[in-house]
């Protein structure tokens, strides 16, 4: 798999000049929230607003085979999310159906989301890809590579057998040293 380095994806969230209107926000808050979330991109497109816990920091996500399962989320998402939920009601003057929406209120389709991804990603020269998938693989690897278990790693990306997530564990030789030298 490919995935972002914690620096790469520091500077590419840091750094880049995603836009203060509108489309800059939402743009950079589906690279934020594939990340911080490891949605899938046809997650990330049918995610309703009223499946947004802010009280709970939590997503009610519909994965693969309408398999349901919450995501939680942090501080730093939440903000971003509340002050998208806001906007979006001051442009539209209503809530949408769906929480990522184009500049008319639109729902986005997962292929316009993998566009936004490719287009962001594409500043870090070194991926081999530029997908939402990547994003998803950085998620579950940086989690991971900070002592996550595998079982709730796999439980956050919505897969049903615990093979699918090994995937995810190709990584961190500074890891594997630390647990054989803890063992």
């Amino acid at each position: 798999p490919v995935w972002v380095t914690e620096s790469q994806m520091d500077d590419l969230l840091d750094n880049t000049d995603f836009g203060n209107d509108f489309v800059g926000k939402r743009d950079r808050l589906i690279i934020d929230l594939i990340y911080s979330t490891g949605m899938r991109r046809s997650e990330v497109a049918s995610l309703k607003s009223a499946d947004i816990d802010y009280a709970n920091r939590s997503i009610r996500v519909l994965g693969k085979g309408k398999k349901m399962r919450i995501v939680p989320f942090g501080e730093e998402l939440f903000s971003m999310m509340s002050d998208f939920s806001h906007e979006k009601m001051c442009l539209f003057g209503e809530d949408t159906h769906f929480f990522v929406v184009d500049e008319s209120g639109a729902g986005l389709t997962p292929e316009q989301i993998a566009v936004i991804a490719h287009k962001y990603l594409s500043s870090i020269p070194t991926l081999a890809r530029q997908t939402t998938h990547v994003l998803r693989h950085s998620f579950a690897t940086h989690l991971l590579s900070h002592g996550a278990d595998l079982r709730a790693v796999q439980e956050l990306l919505g897969h049903v057998s615990p093979e699918t997530t090994q995937i995810y564990t190709h990584l961190a030789p500074e890891r594997l040293i630390e647990t054989y030298h803890a063992a």
